[in-house]
């Protein structure tokens, strides 16, 4: 894949051409992240999906591959390092040093049959995408336990015979409490 990459001659396109073009080039960086992917043991694409993609923690992710904890801890490091590697040497959204732009690989791609621009594989109206998805439960899961959260502290007890304001104004003014509440 590196090597294909490296070979593709990178034409230049113009704002307009760019802006003409951007579903053809989501699809080029759509297809590249895919092939990037592929570059990966199966394994490895497997754990760095569960753990990168939906981000499971380590708990889901050894049960679902059924390994320990710290092995699939170990093996998500070492397949995120490995991507990394070669995004880091490859990539000009990762490294901006790298000359490989998407936008730059388009021309290539279209005219070389690698992208049908009238048949776009990933970039279809009718697909979304894993965080579009996601987002709403993690949205509710995170609302609702802040929610339960606060249900706890307010249900915390405390006397009942102190001025209240002062009492509220001298926590919120503590500097250790503004700091642990990110109030600064």
């Amino acid at each position: 894949m590196g090597n294909l990459l490296d070979n593709a001659p990178s034409i230049d396109l113009s704002e307009d051409e760019i802006l003409e073009k951007a579903e053809t080039v989501r699809e080029v960086r759509l297809q590249c992240l895919s092939g990037m992917l592929l570059c990966l043991t199966k394994e490895q694409r497997m754990i760095y999906i569960i753990g990168e993609i939906f981000g499971a923690d380590h708990n889901i992710g050894s049960e679902i591959m059924e390994i320990s904890k710290d092995n699939y801890r170990m093996k998500l490091s070492k397949a995120r390092k490995d991507l990394y590697n070669f995004m880091q040497n490859k990539c000009g959204l990762v490294n901006k040093a790298n000359p490989c732009r998407c936008h730059k690989k388009v021309t290539f791609a279209t005219e070389n049959g690698m992208v049908d621009a009238k048949n776009l594989l990933f970039n279809r109206k009718e697909y979304s995408t894993f965080k579009k998805q996601l987002a709403p439960d993690a949205d509710f899961l995170v609302d609702d336990s802040e929610l339960k959260i606060a249900e706890l502290h307010q249900d915390h007890s405390f006397k009942t015979t102190f001025d209240k304001k002062n009492f509220l104004v001298k926590i919120l003014e503590d500097a250790n409490w503004q700091s642990r509440l990110n109030l600064n």
